[in-house]
């Protein structure tokens, strides 16, 4: 009994953590991300990378769709509708990152807010495939 009592403890314990601790991630990760965009003196960050602006921006906003994607999956929550939700906020997330630039001395781009967008999608499509294939090897088991 108590070995039963103690597994169905861990697996709370566990579904907690991925809940909470990818929903940590991705805060942690955005507000990095919003730090880092709006340093006043980017090639003090990036260095020899520079010159790769687009592709940066395209990761960086890859990255958060996939922590953003991967916490609201982790919740339980994860559908067409909150795929296509998640895509609209970090749209807008992007869009008001790169739009509050100019107060801290950096340039506002839409090529870059295009490359974050186009990151958000590819992002969004590996969860969501990810998740698709995910349901159909549980129902197979």
């Amino acid at each position: 009994m108590q070995t039963t009592e103690r597994r169905a403890k861990e697996a709370a314990f566990s579904a907690g953590f991925r809940r909470g601790g990818l929903a940590l991630l991705a805060a942690a990760y955005a507000i990095t991300l919003v730090l880092a965009t709006h340093y006043p003196k980017p090639e003090q960050l990036l260095g020899r990378y520079g010159h790769a602006d687009k592709l940066l921006h395209f990761v960086a906003y890859f990255l958060l769709a996939v922590f953003v994607a991967l916490a609201v999956w982790g919740a339980g929550r994860w559908s067409r509708r909150a795929a296509v939700a998640v895509a609209i906020a970090l749209a807008a997330f992007g869009a008001v990152d790169e739009i509050t630039q100019p107060v801290f001395g950096r340039t506002a781009d839409v090529l870059d807010w295009v490359a974050d967008c186009a990151g958000i999608a590819v992002g969004i499509l590996l969860v969501a495939t990810a998740s698709w294939a995910w349901g159909r090897g549980s129902r197979r088991g």
